[in-house]
């Protein structure tokens, strides 16, 4: 009896140590907010402390981070205010797209279920303002019955389990941005835990933007989103918590719930986001402790200052600066070409790839390769540069090349540092995003130390490779990384080591070590090799390029993943002279982007605007029709091309690739 009585002790001691610790936590995160962010205006409640605390494990520095995203996302994405009398908002409520199912889940958890077919998405940028007033009122329906379900302390405690359900959606229900909010707001910006994503019944096609959205979780959170058909649902979920729509028997009174979030809303109780405080609190919250991140702390909590998403068009609500257009570090801050204004859809692209054939594609190239582009060479045509040039009519246009600076030139450099900021290669926007590539020529024996200049300065993690060092003969690039039978090279400051290499049958993975000797820093760079590209002309099929292409995808996100980076640096591509391989290889993967996000597909208007970045992209017809084919072939993989092979609509890449 004494040994129970002083286990009860000891229980009860350790349950008055863990109140009195939540106890101080609440109490330092109210301080911290209401008189350091918020200034003693509106402060929050302790209720609501809770939530964020709760959210992340009475972690004061933590659940301090997760407030800030929280309150800057709502901000940034309009959902400071909810206003039941706007008709757009309570259509968007009563549609039941979002629904938080009555009963509760494995371990008390609460069940969101979204419905896709149920969504209708403006792909088109054309009209990004209706596309914005759709994301709003979606964001703004999942956010309203979210508080609600948060005041349950059951909610609290036990998280959220979020359904995204794809039964009989097509690929116009699809809408890849606002997954990607949803995804980004309950991951880090809302005081839930997300215990698990299970998206049931996704079409073939679905693959390739689920494997884009699933790279931009943590890694922690990566195994949680899990995609299955709805038998596969039952392992996670019982018949009994599960709507018939998802194969159960559970009867879902949505009515009912959003009459309770009413309730929840009008009486007031929910004090998350304060709407007349909202745009103050912004600027508040970069000004106080804590908003800045430790140099050493891993988490993937973002702080606001200066806030960019993965597409680097979100801002944290600030008027930002006007930068100046003499600035040569700011030139380029904002994507300058936009890939969104025109496109077919597959079908019509297909259909006038097999009307126009090789014949009309190889004219509708001459007809692009013709344009008169402006755009001026002065710098690369300085006599103390001209010899850093592989091929004399392949120079960098000057107002997108890429700028290098002195600091770290080796000291018997720096008396002529003006001389040394050039190197042939130039900047390249991606799909919506500013400065996604760097193009540029294979190394020369000279310039291979501003090569790794540029790896560095750019904070680039992968290059990419499509050319031997020899081919049929000629020298086409330097050996300018180590290799296991000769691991290691100095280049100026730059020590970089060879660690491994996969070699597969098309092309090679190396992984190497860069280090900037000065500073005594290191960082991990992917050297990815594509070796089966033919002498002369371009690949049979796309598909081993297309493989290669995942895999520089893959390499890409875990290096983003891996230095806490949330806007992507560049990769840097080449061949030899940067314009012919590096060109289709840029204009396959902007289009295929520009496919998985708006299921529209114009190879044409992407070489042209490639043209007028990096002179001379895309050199021959066959680049031209190949990045056609490679766009079909991928397509083909996610099985948007399979039909009835009876049809007279079935299109078969087989036939096209023949053609």
């Amino acid at each position: 009896m004494d040994n129970l009585h002083q286990d009860q002790q000891s229980a009860d001691s350790q349950d008055d140590k863990q109140r009195l610790e939540e106890a101080n936590a609440v109490a330092s995160f109210l301080d911290t907010v209401n008189n350091v962010i918020r200034d003693n205006k509106n402060p929050i409640s302790k209720p609501t402390a809770l939530k964020f605390l709760s959210a992340r494990k009475f972690n004061v520095e933590r659940a301090l981070a997760l407030y800030r995203m929280h309150e800057i996302t709502r901000h940034r994405e309009n959902l400071s205010s909810i206003d039941l009398s706007d008709i757009d908002l309570r259509t968007e409520l009563e549609s039941g797209k979002f629904t938080i199912l009555g009963c509760r889940g494995p371990n008390k958890s609460a069940i969101a279920v979204f419905t896709a077919k149920l969504h209708t998405p403006i792909k088109s940028s054309k009209n990004s303002d209706l596309k914005r007033k759709i994301h709003r009122y979606t964001l703004q329906g999942i956010v309203y019955q979210l508080d609600a379900a948060l005041e349950d302390l059951d909610t609290q405690r036990n998280g959220v389990i979020f359904i995204y359900n794809m039964s009989d959606s097509e690929y116009s229900n699809f809408d890849y941005e606002l997954c990607q909010k949803i995804l980004n707001l309950l991951k880090g910006a809302y005081p839930a835990k997300l215990k698990k994503v299970l998206i049931v019944s996704p079409p073939l096609w679905f693959r390739a933007p689920f494997h884009l959205l699933r790279l931009i979780v943590r890694e922690k959170l990566r195994d949680r989103v899990t995609l299955l058909n709805k038998d596969q649902l039952l392992g996670h979920i019982s018949l009994d918590m599960l709507t018939p729509e998802l194969g159960g028997s559970y009867t879902q009174d949505h009515r009912a719930w959003l009459s309770k979030c009413s309730s929840n809303h009008s009486t007031g109780n929910n004090d998350l986001c304060d709407p007349t405080t909202a745009k103050n609190l912004i600027e508040a919250l970069n000004k106080s402790p804590g908003s800045r991140r430790p140099s050493n702390d891993k988490s993937r909590e973002v702080s606001p200052v200066n806030l960019v998403n993965i597409n680097n068009n979100l801002t944290t609500g600030q008027e930002q600066k006007k930068q100046d257009p003499t600035d040569k570090r700011a030139r380029y801050s904002q994507a300058e070409f936009d890939y969104d204004d025109i496109g077919h859809s597959l079908n019509d692209f297909a259909n006038s790839f097999n009307q126009r054939g090789r014949a009309g594609l190889s004219r509708e190239y001459e007809q692009i390769k013709s344009k008169e582009r402006p755009g001026l060479t002065k710098i690369a045509d300085l006599p103390y540069n001209s010899n850093k040039n592989r091929y004399l009519n392949i120079l960098p246009y000057d107002h997108t090349r890429v700028i290098l600076e002195p600091y770290d030139l080796p000291e018997n450099y720096n008396s002529a540092a003006d001389k040394y900021d050039y190197i042939n290669a130039c900047h390249i926007d991606g799909y919506r995003q500013p400065r996604a590539y760097i193009s540029t020529q294979g190394p020369l024996q000279d310039t291979s130390m501003d090569f790794w200049r540029m790896i560095w300065q750019t904070n680039c993690r992968v290059v990419v490779m499509f050319a031997l060092v020899f081919e049929n003969g000629l020298l086409k690039c330097h050996q300018y990384w180590p290799t296991a039978e000769d691991p290691k090279m100095q280049e100026g400051l730059y020590e970089i080591e060879f660690e491994e290499t996969d070699c597969r049958k098309d092309f090679n993975v190396t992984k190497l070590k860069l280090t900037n000797t000065k500073l005594g820093e290191s960082r991990c760079i992917w050297h990815l090799q594509y070796t089966s590209w033919p002498d002369f002309g371009t690949p049979k099929t796309g598909k081993t390029l297309l493989k290669f292409r995942e895999i520089v995808l893959k390499k890409q996100l875990d290096a983003i993943e891996s230095t806490s980076n949330i806007c992507y640096p560049p990769v840097v591509v080449h061949c030899s002279a940067g314009v012919g391989r590096t060109g289709t290889f840029i204009t396959i993967d902007i289009s295929i982007q520009k496919f998985e996000t708006t299921g529209l597909v114009d190879v044409a208007s992407v070489v042209d605007k490639l043209r007028y970045q990096r002179r001379d992209s895309i050199q021959t017809p066959d680049q031209y029709i190949f990045c056609h084919l490679a766009v079909l072939e991928y397509a083909d993989t996610c099985g948007l091309l399979s039909g009835d092979s009876g049809s007279e609509d079935s299109i078969k890449v087989d036939n096209l690739i023949a053609a």
